[in-house]
């Protein structure tokens, strides 16, 4: 049985733009004090101080093996997003520490940014915003973007937020494609065809990435994959 540590603490290290009050008031709540620190002055606690830190709240910055050993009573290492990318999970495994994500925290915001930004470079905005405001109006033909009931969007991952992309790409484009080997055919979306990923890469006229990284993921896109495009 783990031994009770008296006055707990959680540290928390910078998260950028998020509000971690709510979270903070819980945890306080809870009888557990809430450290904020940056990470440079994180790896110098040591003695009561380090000895109490129960929890690591963490932002993008990697976390591992060096930092972990620094607290002793070391339980959870909680991040602020879906990914978990900047902890050492074998780290983490071998020290018994749990980690914890927030998987739905931005599914829905996600997919609509990623959306929003390739209708904004299959529509060309950038380049004819750029164009209006230095006075000129373009009526050169080759110019006119395709209809997106043409065009093939690939969607590459589909799991929370790229089935979500789909879901909202689907009434635009006139064929949504997706790969995804780690998803099992009953989970599949709806009106997504599935297939491999070079056909996808050389069918699709627009292709949004929704992996996590991972080792099998890093550079998945190499050079040979994008010639494909």
């Amino acid at each position: 049985m783990t031994a009770t540590i008296e006055n707990p603490i959680a540290l928390y290290l910078p998260v950028d733009g998020i509000d971690v009050g709510p979270g903070a008031d819980l945890l306080a709540a809870a009888g557990i004090t809430t450290i904020h620190l940056e990470m440079d002055a994180a790896t110098e606690l040591s003695g009561d101080v380090a000895g109490r830190v129960v929890a690591l709240m963490v932002g993008y910055e990697p976390v591992g093996a060096d930092l972990f050993g620094r607290f002793p009573a070391l339980r959870i290492v909680a991040t602020h997003s879906a990914g978990v990318d900047m902890v050492d999970l074998d780290a983490a495994r071998a020290l018994g520490v749990w980690v914890s994500n927030v998987p739905s925290s931005a599914t829905e915001e996600v997919a609509t940014h990623a959306l929003a930004l390739a209708l904004t470079l299959l529509r060309k905005i950038p380049s004819f915003t750029g164009r209006v405001r230095s006075g000129q109006w373009s009526p050169d033909p080759a110019a006119v973007p395709r209809r997106l009931s043409t065009l093939t969007c690939g969607v590459v991952g589909l799991g929370r937020i790229g089935s979500k992309f789909a879901q909202l790409a689907g009434p635009l484009f006139g064929h949504i494609l997706g790969y995804d080997p780690a998803l099992p055919a009953g989970r599949w979306p709806t009106g997504v065809t599935r297939v491999d990923l070079d056909e996808l890469l050389s069918v699709s006229d627009c292709v949004s990435l929704h992996l996590p990284l991972t080792p099998q993921t890093t550079h998945l896109l190499d050079t040979r994959r994008l010639s494909l495009l």
